[in-house]
């Protein structure tokens, strides 16, 4: 399946909000829609900005409300109950036309104490974290300028078989700045945050590259870390240092948040529904498959069957939209331009509103009409064996959540993807396999069928689909790309579930909600 890459862009400006909570009465927003976000394939956070009186955070997490309230990492925000990583929340909410972000910040805090009854505490804990420090023989970076902040993704083009590397492109940027993108543009490397430890004053530009951590395996002899391609290519390093560092702690705070007034909707301010200009046309034959949602606002698919359009636009799974079959072969390209209110500087974009943009415009030149119902469909199926699980039942009050390793000590390097879940239920397991593994699940839906309860402790290690691949290509077989491992001990991410966890995921036909396509153009109105 086509994955739509939003085009890298950061603006960061470091937050001086102070760890202490003033006695002073912090601001309010005038009004604030708070609920539970709906369930989404993969959730990303995204928001928490204002712009025109209006603010707006989805589909963020409990720590990210806090980490964005109070200018902390999230790694700094310690304590709470189990959810506090897993459950996610949408925030709309109303302030005064010239309110800035950093007032923004202040009325985050006022609205978590309010209506998640929230309650923190400031301390001092070991924090673990990669310091950032000047490599013998000094820095080799260009100086540059003062300006905007800007890393681009540069394009590559491997010859075939060869593993392409992951290359950046920054301008404008401090060593500051430059800690808190490196965990952004490699995060598969980084569980820590990274603190700026150079002394280094300025301004620089330079080119990074480095190999995807699920793909130093296949790279071989080739492969660059993003450690070493940091220390050589920017004369830097990153060691990884437990220092005492303040903290927040989470000593109370509420799952579900207090009921909002009735006809919310209309007292928040207006946003954009329909873009500013659009442009719909049938591809042409032979052309790239390509495209990308820019900061500004911009959507630009080139190419796409109108299914995989579809999908971007509605967040769903390839098998839970049923319409034509021509509508996986027949393609398009898609350009539209949304109006400024959708994206803030061209450095955060409101994704959501742009996906429901898109929705209407399709809906619009296609005349799309559709019902949901339940049907049989393919989904990948987790399933007990019958012997008892390799995993360990968790401590109930630990965090829930399932984090990137980094450690690479005594780990076969041919297991290049590997995350540490905790207090992680069977149903989370499922609906973040997506995530995990995308070359695997290929946007498929994931069906939690164990019948297990509670949370559990386990570590879960695999081998990127592209190592796969290039090692036991003549011996894929099955839908589900259950091939056997290589002799080098790689493993899919079947065989990893089945010997590391005590489970299976097997494709199986299970009864879900789809949406079921009962009218469709096969040519869109005219521009």
């Amino acid at each position: 399946m086509t994955r739509i890459i939003a085009c890298i862009v950061l603006a960061l400006c470091l937050a001086s909000i102070a760890f202490a909570q003033s006695t002073e009465p912090l601001p309010r927003f005038e009004a604030a829609d708070v609920r539970v976000s709906p369930r989404s394939v993969n959730p990303q956070t995204g928001g928490g900005f204002i712009r025109g009186g209006r603010y707006q955070f989805r589909k963020a997490t409990m720590v990210d409300l806090i980490s964005s309230a109070y200018g902390v990492e999230p790694d700094k925000v310690h304590g709470g109950p189990s959810w506090l990583e897993s459950d996610r929340f949408d925030i709309v909410a109303k302030a005064p036309a010239n309110t800035t972000n950093e007032t923004a910040k202040l009325m985050l805090r006022s609205l978590l104490a309010d209506r998640f009854k929230l309650v923190l505490h400031n301390e001092d804990k070991p924090v673990t974290a990669y310091a950032l420090t000047v490599a013998k023989g000094g820095p080799k970076m260009k100086e540059s300028a003062a300006g905007a902040t800007q890393c681009q993704g540069v394009p590559q083009t491997p010859a075939p078989g060869v593993v392409p590397y992951s290359v950046v492109a920054c301008r404008c940027i401090t060593m500051e700045v430059l800690a808190q993108v490196l965990p952004q543009l490699a995060s598969a490397y980084f569980a820590n945050p990274v603190m700026d430890r150079t002394e280094l004053k300025g301004f620089f530009e330079f080119e990074l590259k480095w190999t995807g951590r699920g793909q130093l395996a296949a790279a071989g002899a080739d492969g660059i870390t993003i450690f070493d391609a940091v220390e050589k290519q920017l004369g830097l390093k990153l060691d990884l240092q437990t220092k005492p560092s303040p903290v927040i702690v989470v000593d109370n705070v509420s799952p579900k948040p207090t009921d909002n007034v009735p006809e919310i909707a209309k007292l928040l301010p207006p946003i954009s529904t329909e873009f500013e200009v659009a442009d719909i046309k049938p591809s042409m034959p032979n052309g790239p498959q390509q495209g990308n949602i820019q900061p500004s606002g911009r959507i630009d698919l080139q190419g796409l069957p109108l299914k995989q359009i579809m999908l971007i636009a509605w967040d769903t799974a390839e098998d839970l939209i049923v319409g034509p079959k021509w509508m996986e072969t027949e393609r398009f390209d898609v350009v539209a331009k949304a109006p400024s209110d959708v994206s803030i500087s061209g450095v955060n974009v409101d994704v959501d509103t742009l996906r429901g943009m898109l929705r209407a415009l399709l809906i619009d030149r296609f005349k799309i009409t559709t019902h949901t119902e339940e049907q049989p469909v393919n989904a990948f199926t987790l399933l007990a064996n019958n012997r008892e699980t390799r995993m360990k039942k968790a401590d109930p009050s630990s965090r829930s959540v399932c984090k990137r390793n980094t450690n690479t000590a005594n780990r076969n390097p041919a297991l290049g993807v590997g995350f540490t879940c905790t207090n992680t239920t069977m149903a989370q397991l499922a609906e973040r396999l997506a995530g995990m593994a995308p070359g695997y699940i290929q946007g498929h839906p994931v069906v939690d069928v164990t019948g297990l309860e509670d949370g559990w402790d386990f570590p879960l290690q695999w081998s990127g689909r592209g190592v796969i691949d290039a090692a036991v290509r003549a011996a894929e077989s099955g839908p589900a790309g259950g091939v056997s491992a290589d002799p080098n001990g790689a493993l899919t991410l079947f065989e990893a579930i089945e010997k590391q966890l005590g489970l299976k995921l097997e494709q199986q036909k299970q009864r879900l909600p789809v949406m079921v396509i009962d009218h469709i153009e096969r040519t869109p109105t005219e521009n």
